[in-house]
This record gives C-alpha cells, sequence and structure tokens, in this order.
C-alpha cells in the first residue's frame, strides 16, 4: 500500500514548510499542530480539521495570521497527497508521547 505519511512528507516539505516551520512563523508551527487542530473546532477531529484547513485554508484562519495561504491545494493534490498530507501532520505535528513510541 501508499506509505502516506512518507508520501505526505515529501509534499510538506517541498511546499508546506515555508510558512509553517518548527517555530511559529508566516504561519502556525507544524510543533504541535496536530494537537492544536483537534482542540480548534468542537466535534471535529484533528484529522478533518487539518484536511479542511488545506483545502479551504480561509475557513479556519488562525488569530493573529493573515488569511495567505494558498486556496489551490484542493485542486492541486488527489485524495492520496491531501490524506498523506494529513497523516504526516498527525505524525510530525503531534508533541504528545504516542503508547509505544520512543521518546525523541
Amino acid at each position: 500500500g501508499v506509505n502516506l505519511v512518507a508520501v505526505g512528507e515529501e509534499i510538506f516539505s517541498q511546499t508546506c514548510t515555508g510558512c509553517h516551520m518548527a517555530q511559529d512563523g508566516v504561519g502556525p508551527a507544524l510543533t504541535g499542530m496536530a494537537d492544536r487542530a483537534a482542540e480548534r473546532v468542537a466535534g471535529m477531529s484533528a484529522e478533518d480539521y487539518l484536511y479542511e484547513a488545506i483545502v479551504d485554508p480561509g475557513a479556519f484562519v488562525v488569530e493573529d495570521y493573515q488569511n495567505i495561504m494558498s486556496n489551490s491545494y484542493g485542486s492541486d493534490y488527489d485524495d492520496t497527497e491531501l490524506n498523506g498530507l494529513v497523516a504526516y501532520i498527525m505524525v510530525a505535528g503531534s508533541e504528545g508521547e504516542g503508547e509505544g513510541e520512543p521518546p525523541r
């Protein structure tokens, strides 16, 4: 099968790191992004929030940030690529240590 995390990592490193790096910059940091996504909209999972934020970034502009993210990613990438981005952010953007994962 497809390794979604690897697919997402490649896209993220090429396309997203200009604004979403380890620390807050032009856009919110990748660090902790998955954890924040889980809390942002009541009743919405982190995965759903991230997917929606990628395809329609204007829907969820984080306070103190500009609505400057490209809104073409939903048409630029297919479902596998979009789901890969979400999968990568869920792994790389989570600060909590998952069960059975060695500490970083």
